[in-house]
């Protein structure tokens, strides 16, 4: 597998699609230990991910280094997420293997999720985005040998991304998407979050 992975500040960013072996990536308790595993149908661009990081970096700064939730994974996910609550950002974000962000590959390459709240089983088309905070070479080298699936450089994610999927999540309608774009529109959303 040739492997494209990003050095994001603090972070190391990986991400696959076609994954056949995500039930099991999910029960790997050190693999959820070493790094956030998210749902890459809703992170369009490498610019949505370098925002949410740099929102926690400043949230770290003001708050003392507090977190709001149990690991660094679950703070980016919440900074990614278009509310404060914890609970609907680890819904929206992280990976369920019921989710339905990860079933059905249409013939455009992206990732149909129908109803947030409807469940339906994985399948090979699951496109995830590892983020691992501080890691040792060791840490990522254990995560790359789990992951059986096509790595991709995060200058492909809008490719892998399910549009419809995100604007929903965000409330992006269509003359905002058509006058500033699915990527302004969602980054200027993480940046002003917290004002």
């Amino acid at each position: 597998m040739s492997l494209t992975m990003e050095r994001m500040g603090e972070w190391v960013v990986l991400a696959f699609h076609s994954i056949s072996n995500l039930d099991e990536l999910l029960s790997d308790v050190k693999l959820l230990s070493l790094c956030g595993v998210m749902n890459g149908s809703l992170i369009c661009s490498r610019l949505q991910l370098a925002v949410a990081m740099q929102r926690l970096s400043n949230h770290l700064a003001v708050s003392g280094g507090q977190l709001r939730s149990r690991t660094m994974a679950s703070e980016l996910m919440l900074m990614l997420s278009p509310t404060r609550n914890i609970t609907e950002a680890l819904r929206l974000f992280s990976v369920d293997p019921s989710s339905s962000a990860l079933s059905s590959s249409s013939s455009s390459g992206r990732i149909s999720i129908g109803d947030a709240s409807s469940t339906s089983s994985p399948s090979s088309a699951a496109v995830v985005v590892l983020a691992l905070h501080n890691p040792q070479r060791e840490d990522i080298g254990y995560v790359v040998e789990r992951v059986e699936g096509a790595a991709f450089p995060l200058s492909e994610l809008l490719a892998h991304a399910d549009a419809t999927a995100i604007a929903k999540v965000y409330g992006i309608g269509a003359a905002e998407l058509q006058h500033c774009g699915l990527e302004a529109s969602v980054v200027n959303r993480i940046a002003i979050a917290d004002i």
